[in-house]
């Protein structure tokens, strides 16, 4: 008999991730301008869609999220509601929220990504518009706001 490692694969799949453009795009009809747009703006704005994405890839193991979104507050709406709870340490793959910065045009946006352990992260990199590995608070320049866990990442 064969049981799922929920932990093991949940983590290796976030570090197998690091360099993939997959979450750049992701488009919609204005159908009252009768006009498509990508609400990511070609990977500018894919943190939130990528996190989701990966909770949803997982649930079918353990409920981490109901469906994938692209803004940050319904993503923690939906963890929440699926058990993520805030906590005041770093855990190997904890949920991190980082503050708000202003991203010029688009205005100011908080950042969601991975904690992976040894003071790294992983998240979507705005700027190299794919996923990278980065320190867990930018090399001091962002403050991590909150951290969230979810129970059954404990089974590993």
């Amino acid at each position: 008999m064969l049981k799922p490692l929920l932990y093991k694969s949940y983590i290796q799949t976030i570090i197998n991730s690091v360099g993939s453009k997959q979450y750049q795009n992701f488009y919609v009809l204005d159908t009252d301008k009768n006009e498509i747009k990508d609400v990511l703006q070609g990977g500018n704005l894919s943190c939130a869609i990528y996190v989701s994405n990966i909770l949803h890839m997982f649930s079918g193991f353990s409920k981490l999220i109901d469906i994938p979104h692209s803004p940050i507050i319904t993503t923690i709406k939906d963890m929440e509601r699926n058990g993520w709870y805030e906590v005041n340490e770093l855990k190997t793959g904890a949920i991190v929220q980082w503050e708000s910065i202003d991203y010029g045009a688009t205005g100011w946006h908080s950042h969601i990504g991975f904690y992976i352990g040894n003071n790294e992260a992983i998240s979507n990199d705005q700027k190299q518009f794919k996923i990278t590995k980065h320190s867990h608070d930018y090399n001091g320049t962002r403050k991590i706001e909150k951290i969230y866990w979810h129970d059954s990442l404990d089974e590993k």
